[in-house]
């Protein structure tokens, strides 16, 4: 699943202007340019967790999945990139919502309620579901 997320980062990020062609996410702009956007809004007492491409923001229960996760996009995305043909582009923002409802509730669109992810390429931010859920 994350090579799929990270995947569409990429694609998101190395074109510009990305369109959003999705009918389930309608409320993105039909054509939006392509920047670097800043963190997600996440809780302020959630901890991060930094690695050279990416940032993971998790509550401190999900601390252990963050580090895991923030460890195989540093380990991944070289390789990924490198077989996508796609440069490394900017700093991946990854959210892991610890309930369905925060999952839904910290995006800047509606996702469909079977969605365990999504991602915002023109934003490069990914959301997840935490594995237990």
């Amino acid at each position: 699943m994350i090579r799929l997320f990270l995947a569409l980062i990429f694609a998101g990020l190395a074109q510009a202007p990305a369109v959003a062609s999705s009918p389930s996410m309608s409320s993105l702009d039909e054509s939006v340019e392509i920047r670097v956007a800043g963190p997600p809004p996440v809780p302020a007492n959630w901890v991060e967790v930094e690695s050279p491409m990416a940032r993971v923001y998790a509550t401190s229960g999900d601390r252990p999945t963050a580090l895991r996760l923030s460890r195989h996009i540093a380990a991944r995305l070289p390789s990924l990139a490198d077989e996508l043909k796609l440069p490394v582009g900017n700093r991946i923002h990854v959210v892991l919502a610890p309930t369905q409802e925060e999952f839904h509730s910290l995006q800047p669109g509606t996702v469909p309620e079977w969605a365990d992810g999504t991602a915002w390429p023109h934003r490069g931010w990914i959301f997840l579901r935490a594995p237990r859920l």
